[in-house]
């Protein structure tokens, strides 16, 4: 991090993020954790789909009433990932509809 502050180059994210993903890899994680991003996982483009809704549209006030950013987050990560659960429910019965009357 030190020296991804004292020199900004691209370069250096692509380093930073390699150590990153090295280290992420190598630490010990709660049994939990790892059954729990693979589930953040499944949901994570229909998430990224809906989250700036939430932020920046529909629930602004709501979610940034928290005050706290890591309180902020958890609030926008509960909710896109409801959501993101919900369009993907929605989306497999309207294939199912779909491809049975075809």
């Amino acid at each position: 991090m030190v020296v991804n502050a004292c020199i900004n180059k691209g370069i250096v994210y692509t380093l930073y993020a390699a150590i990153f993903i090295v280290l992420f890899v190598k630490i010990r994680r709660a049994a939990w954790f790892d059954p729990a991003l693979s589930e953040l996982g499944k949901q994570s483009t229909s998430m990224w789909f809906v989250y700036s809704y939430f932020c920046y549209y529909l629930f602004k006030d709501f979610i940034y009433d928290f005050r706290y950013p890591i309180v902020i987050f958890t609030a926008l990560l509960t909710i896109s990932y409801l959501t993101a659960i919900t369009i993907d429910y929605l989306n497999k019965l309207m294939q199912r509809k779909f491809s049975s009357s075809l």
